[in-house]
Order: C-alpha cells, then sequence, then structure tokens
C-alpha cells in the first residue's frame, strides 16, 4: 500500500494545484459544495446550514487509512480552494481499477477546471500503478457528463436505479479510461459534417411539411401523425415509398420522386422562406472558421435532394463555408448514409478512419460507424446512442472540444 498511496503528493497541472485535503479547508468546501444547492442536485449529498457540519477531519482520516486518494482542487494562481476529486468505493487489492468523484462550486463551472482536474488526477493515478479508471454519476448530470467524455474518458454502461438517494432511485451513467488511452489523442486528419439536425436544426420543419406532404397525397386519407411517427427520418423516397404502400398505390418510380421533391420545392422551402429559418446552428460558423484556420479539411454529407442543396446554398449562404460542387448528397447512387460518408472521406482523400463526423441522426451515426469511422461528435437528441465511438454529446457546435483536433 506504501508504495501506491501518498499522502503528501501534490499535482499540478495548467491551472490547477491537487494538494492534499486538510481542516482548514472546510469553509471553502461548505460554501462550494455542502451550501451549494445547484451542486447538490447531482453530488447527491446532503444539505448543510452550517459549516460546522462538515466533517473533513473524518474524510481525511479515513482515506488516509484506507489509503486512497482525496485532492483539494485549487486554483494555482490565487490558492483558492474550489472544490475536490477522490477515490471511492470498492478497489481490489492490486489497484487495477478505481472510481473516482468530484464537485467544483457552481461559480466556477464553465470554465474547464473539471476537465483539467480530471485529467491530472488520471495520469497521477495511472503512473501508480492502476489501469482503469471509472467515474459514474447520475444521467441527469448532463455537465459532468460532458466533463468525463472531455477528459477522454468512454462510455462504459448504464445501471438503472444504481443509487438510492433521498427516497428516490437514480439512473447511473458510468465512464472509463484506462492507462493506454491517457495520452491518446484522435488522429483527425478531416472533419465530415451532416447537415439537416445538426448544421440546420428543422425537425420541427421536416414533419410539418411531411405532414403537409402527405395530406395532400392521400387527399386527407391518411393518418399522418401516426405514420410520421413510425417512420420519420427516412430519406425522401424511401418516405413517399411507404405512404405509397399504406396508401395501396401503385409504386411508380417516377410519381415517388415528384411527391418526394414536391415536399422540398413546394412545402420545406416555402416555410423556411415563410418563417425565416435560415440561421445555422451556434457556434456553427466559428467552427468552421477554426476548420479554415487550421488547415483541416471538411465537407458537407447531406441526406438532402439537389433541389435542397441548391436552397441551402442560395437562402442559407452555405456557399460561404462550402464548395457545391464537392458536397455528397443524395443523388441516387448512395444507398445509405453509410456510402455517403464513405464518398465524403474519398472527396477529402483522407481515410473514413481519420475523420471527425458530426451528426445527429443515431440511423446515420452507425452508418458512420459502419464506414469505418471511429470518432464521432453526437448532437444531442432523445435517441441519441450511447457507443463508443461518439467521443462527445453537445447541444451545439460552441460546446465541441476543440483540443480533439490539435495534433
Amino acid at each position: 500500500m506504501n508504495e501506491y498511496y501518498d499522502q503528501n503528493a501534490v499535482l499540478t497541472s495548467e491551472r490547477l494545484t491537487l494538494r492534499p485535503l486538510r481542516e482548514d479547508d472546510a469553509s471553502a468546501i461548505f460554501h462550494n459544495i455542502y451550501h451549494d444547492r445547484e451542486v447538490l442536485r447531482y453530488y447527491l449529498a446532503p444539505y448543510k446550514e452550517n459549516e460546522a457540519e462538515v466533517d473533513l477531519r473524518g474524510m481525511i482520516e479515513r482515506t488516509r487509512r484506507n489509503g486512497i486518494y482525496v485532492f483539494a482542487i485549487a486554483l494555482k494562481e490565487t490558492g483558492e480552494t474550489i472544490g475536490l476529486i477522490n477515490e471511492f468505493g470498492n478497489r481490489d487489492s492490486s489497484h487495477d481499477c478505481v472510481e473516482l468523484g468530484y464537485a467544483i462550486g457552481s461559480g466556477y463551472w464553465n470554465q474547464g477546471y473539471g476537465t483539467e482536474a480530471l485529467r491530472e488526477t488520471c495520469r497521477f493515478l495511472f503512473g501508480k500503478g492502476v489501469r482503469k479508471i471509472r467515474c459514474g454519476t447520475i444521467k441527469e448530470n448532463t455537465r459532468s457528463i460532458r466533463v468525463m467524455q472531455k477528459s477522454g474518458m468512454k462510455w462504459e454502461k448504464s445501471e438503472p436505479g444504481a443509487i438510492i438517494h433521498q427516497d428516490r432511485y437514480w439512473d447511473v451513467e458510468y465512464y472509463y479510461m484506462t492507462k493506454e488511452m491517457i495520452n491518446t489523442k484522435p488522429k483527425i486528419k478531416a472533419v465530415l459534417f451532416d447537415y439537416n439536425g445538426t448544421l440546420f436544426i428543422d425537425d420541427d420543419i421536416n414533419r410539418i411539411c411531411w405532414k403537409q406532404t402527405f395530406d395532400e397525397l392521400s387527399e386527407g386519407k391518411m393518418d399522418t401523425d401516426a405514420f410520421l411517427d413510425a417512420c420519420i427520418g427516412a430519406r425522401n423516397q424511401p418516405m413517399v415509398e411507404k405512404a405509397f404502400i399504406e396508401l395501396g398505390l401503385p409504386l411508380d418510380e417516377e410519381k415517388i420522386m415528384y411527391w418526394a421533391r414536391r415536399k422540398e420545392t413546394r412545402y420545406y422551402q416555402e416555410y423556411c422562406r415563410t418563417h425565416e429559418r435560415n440561421t445555422l446552428v451556434n457556434g456553427a460558423a466559428e467552427f468552421i472558421e477554426y476548420l479554415q484556420k487550421k488547415g483541416i479539411p471538411y465537407n458537407l454529407c447531406t441526406a438532402s435532394l439537389i433541389e435542397n442543396v441548391r436552397f441551402y446554398f442560395g437562402y442559407l449562404g452555405l456557399g460561404q463555408w462550402f464548395d457545391m460542387d464537392k458536397v455528397i448528397y443524395d443523388d441516387g447512387h448512395h444507398a445509405d448514409k453509410k456510402e455517403m460518408y464513405l464518398s465524403g472521406a474519398a472527396s477529402l482523400g483522407v481515410p473514413i478512419s481519420d475523420c471527425l463526423v458530426i451528426d445527429d441522426s443515431a440511423g446515420s451515426i452507425r452508418g458512420a460507424i459502419e464506414a469505418g469511422c471511429r470518432h464521432i461528435v453526437a448532437i444531442r437528441k432523445k435517441d441519441t446512442p450511447k457507443l463508443p465511438e461518439i467521443i462527445q454529446v453537445v447541444d451545439d457546435f460552441s460546446e465541441i472540444d476543440l483540443s480533439i483536433l490539435e495534433s
């Protein structure tokens, strides 16, 4: 145990000092954790009214007795304690696998401190012979999940009802990192963008316009809401083909293409113009400009028909960021998104395994993985899958960790 545990260990990173927790940290830990209701929404510890209720002496004694680490997270510049990070739970005697927990005062959120502290602690523990590190957080704590993802951890498993707190069972998401992963950065040489639902949020528009299209096609005889619940998200032609089957119409390829195009040119484009839907997702323009500055090649892979691609370039101004002649779209030669992403990678002269794909659709994400992509940023949706190839889940482009693109 002595070789593993050093009660005087101090770690330093760019902005932080991680040092042994002291009894005089009680005031800072009280205000930043146990008296901070925002933190306790997810940290699942009892709220404390008074500083005297914080028993750091007991915590310090227990960790020393058990030979596990608990560090105060302090700002290097000021020495101010802003949180803590510690081992907890069961650990095998060989120290092959440990579990970490962490908490930082809400006044210091969104500044990358959690990610920095977790990375540095992982490096230290791997240097002590640990082979695997795991972190868990309740499912609702998306902020902590981002910290784990940005630190390089991969999703491991979900455990429904794994924790009971205040008479409620909480689902827990577990992420992990191995020693081999700590200094491994993805080799990303190019970026492939999905468009609909990724660069441009139009889920609501598509549903409205498909409903209008099928109401017209069926002359009001189809239960379009039920139909869309069952199959929305498919490419245009398969959607229309399913509608023809539902209505008992003969599968005429020319008529199917007519209605597939009509949905876009008659309803979708008109809706965008009428409602002035003409802006990309927050942070998308800045992200593309970053790629340009870094000289990282990129391309657009969309399941849209050429009529909509032209509309995007004309009405939405995509020409300032993309070369229309190189865009991969639904030209009838790609069976699915897998083939589109393979074509997109080929258009840039980069293997798909070295590309970062940014997509929102669970089906398209799986298509990218089938194509050989191993680095995916997912735009958060209700059905976003938990897959090891997804290195980050974000609400918009401003949340993407740019360090994944640094060589």
